[in-house]
């Protein structure tokens, strides 16, 4: 969902991070912070040191998201054939863009009662060799944190949108 940071933010406008969302707060450590919002969207990246998996970061998110009564989704909510990362956990893949490296990706989904759509996007980028395959870990403790509130009327706007894309 990254991608979807700009994608999905048409003329968004820089926001003072203290202004955020409750849900989009920015942790103490935190730098390389930018934000953006748009009508009915709301999105924050910044990078933190944390080892994978990130698990006490996970766990404070999903602790606050709860006592919120954010809801998370099995599957991902613009894509509902695929399941999400509450479901399947982090995800890796080998890419070339600016060398070869391998990231894992954790992508996780929630609803709130008034269907407001809450995403959270969690990587970690290590450089790979040309031969590097299978399953590997992390060699950094750099998270790169991207998450997006998406009001409700955007969210089934954008989900519109999608279901008339045509796929190749």
């Amino acid at each position: 969902m990254a991608a979807g940071f700009t994608a999905s933010c048409v003329g968004p406008h820089s926001i003072d991070s203290a202004k955020l969302p409750v849900e989009l707060t920015v942790p103490p450590g935190a730098r390389e912070i930018s934000t953006r919002e748009s009508p009915g969207v709301t999105a924050v990246s910044y990078q933190l040191s944390a080892d994978f998996p990130a698990t006490t970061f996970l766990s404070d998110i999903q602790s606050r998201l709860a006592k919120a009564g954010w809801q998370p989704l099995d599957n991902d909510w613009l894509n509902p054939s695929v399941p999400s990362s509450h479901v399947r956990g982090w995800t890796q893949f080998y890419t070339s863009s600016g060398g070869r490296a391998v990231v894992h990706q954790w992508i996780g989904d929630w609803l709130n009662p008034s269907g407001d759509i809450l995403t959270y996007s969690l990587r970690y980028t290590s450089p790979a060799s040309e031969d590097s395959r299978g399953t590997v870990t992390p060699i950094n403790n750099a998270l790169q944190v991207t998450a997006m509130r998406m009001a409700a009327a955007a969210a089934i706007a954008m989900q519109n949108a999608a279901s008339r894309t045509p796929t190749h």
